[in-house]
Order: C-alpha cells, then sequence, then structure tokens
C-alpha cells in the first residue's frame, strides 16, 4: 500500500560549515520544530535522500 505525502513549506533555511572536511548544518525553523512531538534539542534525526534529490530529515523516536 502506497502513502501519499502531504507538504507543506514553512521557511527558508541557510546550511552553514562546521568542523572539517565537510559537516554542515542546517537550522530546523520553529514552526517546523514545534510540530515535532518532542523539542529536537538533542533528538536524534534518521537522514534520507529521495530519488527526487532531497534530503529527508525524520525524528527517531525513542524506546522506553
Amino acid at each position: 500500500m502506497l502513502r501519499k505525502m502531504s507538504e507543506q513549506i514553512v521557511g527558508i533555511v541557510k546550511a552553514y560549515s562546521v568542523g572539517e572536511p565537510d559537516s554542515i548544518v542546517v537550522v530546523i525553523p520553529k514552526e517546523a520544530h514545534g510540530k515535532l512531538s518532542e523539542h529536537p534539542k538533542g533528538q536524534r534525526f534518521l537522514v534520507k535522500l529521495d530519488d527526487r534529490g532531497r534530503i529527508i530529515y525524520e525524528p527517531i523516536k525513542k524506546e522506553v
């Protein structure tokens, strides 16, 4: 079964270079992190690339 995804643009962000050799940091706009179930500070994300060249960050749920 295929699931249709819904998208909404919540802002434009800028990537910043940090450390060496080539890591970057991308800011999550407050409109987006406000919709997460947990505060994103320290939260881990699964990073995926789709066939359209998009980077997808998916929160990893903590196991209890």
